[in-house]
């Protein structure tokens, strides 16, 4: 008989499979369902606001992912990584007679956390930046690494002069992209590889210089799927007046028209073994994941950085890591970690542990740095650590604490100043009804809607010192030297919304992350070896393509013969 979720109060059932991988983890079933689990998650992160305030060390000001009004200690991310002091230094005893919760967070509340989550040593004049590493000349570039003068993105590896795009990787000079890879100025493409100079593009493969197409391979100089010669397509890509927004939303209107005709991919992927999900390569077994690379023997889990293996419900977990249940943020070579957030770099056998470097066998460790048998940041000899911490999975097992996650109430982060909105978007309303807060404050500066020039040639160097405000919300934006220069060298008009409400625009793009039960539709399923007459294919599958929205939808073989 299903149980209710404890927080939304839908059916919560779990079958074998998902019991004996949560019992290998020696954790109890959980009481909330999938969807309250990953929010239960995102309520700790924070990637894309940044508030200035002072190192509550330095006394400085730098800008932080944390508000003034946090109640812990903040410091500059030099002065964090520096060894000028020690979490161990705020470690406490366990007093088995309060729940541990309320204990750990008093430790929470007491240890300097970092300004931002980057690795001070490898970020170049790149301060509007968070959780990234190894990047230089990047501003309000957000879960990105290796990469050189990009703006205004989220999740971009190996890029080079790429602006307001979301997912791209190894490209250049890219503009209003989405899961993108190996692209040379591309604009407003999504879904396309390996190809250069395409305007408006949907899964394109090798192509060059097309202008809204959908569904091509090896194509140069089509227009609208139609192709011209090299003469003609120039011509018209010379009147074509992208150097206008309206003339940039008329093309964009026209080009999403144009992809209604067009059948879609029932999963965006490949080389998968026995998977569902959707944005998953050369995976085996992971089930319900999304936006992984290699990624195995897995459930529940979404952002992925390879490899990963033997993980339940993980986000933002990986580089060659396994074991891990119930946690967010954490990798790079670590193994058998359970409900812990940001807990990386070689970290293995740790329980309820956030934002900590190189550790082992820690138990309830907050901010703490290559220690050992820890609990409560406070130091135990190896015997003693077995001990207390079968004592304390006991303690916690009676209080009803063990197999949650960190209670939201002790979050810095209120809803809609976190992840959590930008994941698992909800009303004010519906998220106080779900148990957390609310941050009126949070919202970012907003002014009165101004008019910023429609055409590029209208924009010069004295634009740079006016304060714009977004056309709908009326959230405050400018518009810096570095990205006017960008739009200069490639023609593009300058944005009228904010750089948030440009990136949930992007998001919104994007599937959200449900499946639903479906079938090929098909109708010229004759060229399949598993087809017996030229009917609809009808093939099975998974995916995050809602029937109300699209109906086109296309098993992988039958996609793959439409692909021109």
């Amino acid at each position: 008989m299903p149980q209710p979720c404890i927080q939304c109060k839908k059916d919560l059932s779990f079958d074998q499979k998902d019991q004996e991988f949560i019992a290998s983890f020696g954790a109890p079933l959980p009481k909330r369902c999938h969807p309250c689990r990953r929010t239960a998650q995102l309520i700790w992160e924070n990637e894309l606001l940044l508030y200035p305030r002072k190192c509550d060390r330095s006394g400085k000001s730098i800008l932080s992912m944390y508000p003034e009004n946090v109640p812990f200690p903040v410091y500059d991310t030099k002065e964090w990584w520096s060894d000028t002091w020690d979490g161990k230094d705020y470690g406490r005893d366990i007093d088995f007679s309060r729940p541990f919760f309320e204990q750990w967070y008093e430790l929470e509340k007491s240890v300097p956390h970092q300004a931002r989550f980057v690795i001070e040593g490898n970020i170049v004049n790149s301060d509007f930046i968070n959780y990234c590493s190894n990047v230089k000349n990047c501003y309000l570039t957000f879960d990105s690494d290796y990469n050189d003068n990009c703006y205004y993105s989220y999740t971009l590896q190996n890029d080079k002069d790429v602006v307001d795009c979301l997912k791209v990787r190894e490209s250049e000079l890219c503009y209003e992209c989405i899961d993108c890879f190996k692209c040379y100025k591309c604009r407003y493409c999504q879904n396309v590889q390996n190809s250069n100079e395409c305007v408006f593009g949907y899964n394109l493969s090798n192509c060059t210089n097309c202008f809204g197409c959908v569904n091509m391979k090896n194509a140069q100089y089509c227009w609208f799927n139609e192709q011209l010669s090299k003469e003609d397509y120039e011509k018209k890509l010379s009147q074509s007046n992208l150097t206008s927004r309206k003339s940039i939303q008329a093309w964009g209107s026209k080009f999403e028209e144009h992809k209604k005709n067009f059948p879609k991919q029932y999963m965006h992927g490949v080389n998968n073994i026995d998977c569902t999900g959707d944005y998953l390569m050369n995976s085996k077994s992971a089930i319900e994941c999304y936006d992984g690379f290699r990624v195995e023997d897995s459930k529940y889990c979404e952002a992925l950085f390879l490899p990963i293996k033997d993980c339940y419900e993980c986000f933002e977990c990986g580089e060659d890591s396994s074991r891990m249940y119930y946690s967010a943020v954490c990798g790079f070579q670590s193994y058998n970690l359970r409900f812990c957030w940001g807990v990386m770099e070689g970290c293995s056998d740790c329980d309820y542990s956030l934002n900590c470097r190189s550790i082992k066998n820690c138990f309830g460790c907050s901010n703490l740095r290559s220690s050992q048998y820890c609990i409560l940041n406070k130091q135990y000899s190896k015997e003693e650590y077995e001990r207390l911490h079968a004592q304390l999975i006991e303690h916690m097992k009676a209080t009803g604490e063990w197999g949650e996650y960190f209670p939201p109430e002790y979050s810095p982060f209120a809803y809609n100043a976190s992840n959590a909105i930008l994941f698992s978007p909800e009303s004010k309303e519906t998220t106080i009804a779900l148990g957390y807060r609310w941050d009126d404050s949070a919202d970012t500066k907003r002014g009165t809607p101004t008019d910023i020039p429609d055409n590029l040639s209208d924009a010069d160097e004295a634009i740079l010192a006016n304060v714009f405000a977004d056309k709908d919300t009326g959230q405050q934006y400018k518009i810096i030297k570095q990205e006017l220069e960008f739009y200069k060298k490639l023609g593009i008009p300058l944005p009228d919304k904010s750089f948030l409400e440009r990136h949930k625009t992007r998001m919104a793009k994007r599937n959200p992350k449900k499946l639903y039960e479906r079938m090929c539709v098909c109708a010229n399923a004759a060229h399949n070896d598993h087809h017996e007459s030229p009917e609809n294919c009808k093939r099975p599958f998974q995916t995050t393509w809602n029937p109300s929205r699209e109906k086109n939808i296309y098993c992988r073989e039958c996609f793959a013969q439409e692909m021109v």
